[in-house]
């Protein structure tokens, strides 16, 4: 019967302990929602050819219930990434196609937008001569500002959720390997010059 009641007393408290109390930081409440859209079109009239258009935004939302506080403020980096579809698929895994990064408050029970930087992409990956970056997926790092230790990483593609501490470093046009290592930066994944059955990509 003790025990019961203080779990009773416990569930009664919560909404009253101070900001700083660790069992707040569950992030196991925290679900992200995607809102990413992808609009396919030929591109210059050609079948093999194609132009993407990715967009869009991702939600978070605190599925926490109403006898708990708040999380709080966080900041978040979200990130769409291409896979080469031509040589360039010999060097890298994986092209960082845009990042971008903001913060906001997480109030109980509420939605968090976070943007994603849009990004435009060209590439063929049936025709005779392959080239260029055809989406592949988004990422977000979500990061408390009172606690350094609670840190969400939540992907559309699992293996997009394995490498937190490679998030912080990475930025928009930069190549990577199956390593994570940047092996190309400046790539420009809307411009390209297809000639000879290669990619000749243009960089910034």
């Amino acid at each position: 019967m003790f025990c019961k009641n203080l779990g009773l007393l416990v569930l009664l408290a919560l909404p009253f302990l101070p900001d700083g109390w660790a069992a707040e930081m569950d992030m196991a409440r925290l679900k992200v929602d995607d809102q990413i859209s992808k609009k396919s079109s030929n591109h210059e009239g050609s079948i093999n050819d194609k132009r993407q258009e990715i967009g869009g935004h991702l939600t978070l939302l605190d599925t926490g219930s109403s006898l708990q506080k708040p999380l709080g403020a966080f900041r978040w980096k979200t990130f769409l990434f291409g896979k080469p579809c031509g040589r360039e698929k010999e060097q890298g895994e994986f092209l960082v196609f845009s990042s971008k990064e903001g913060e906001g408050e997480l109030l109980l029970q509420s939605r968090l937008r976070m943007e994603v930087e849009p990004v435009s992409t060209v590439y063929d990956k049936v025709g005779s001569g392959n080239y260029g970056y055809e989406y592949f997926g988004y990422a977000v790092v979500v990061r408390s500002t009172t606690d350094e230790k609670a840190v969400l990483v939540k992907s559309d593609k699992k293996v997009l959720e394995k490498v937190l501490e490679k998030y912080e470093e990475l930025s928009g046009g930069e190549l990577v390997d199956k390593n994570w290592k940047v092996v190309r930066k400046g790539v420009r994944p809307n411009l390209g010059i297809f000639t000879n059955d290669c990619l000749i990509s243009i960089f910034i």
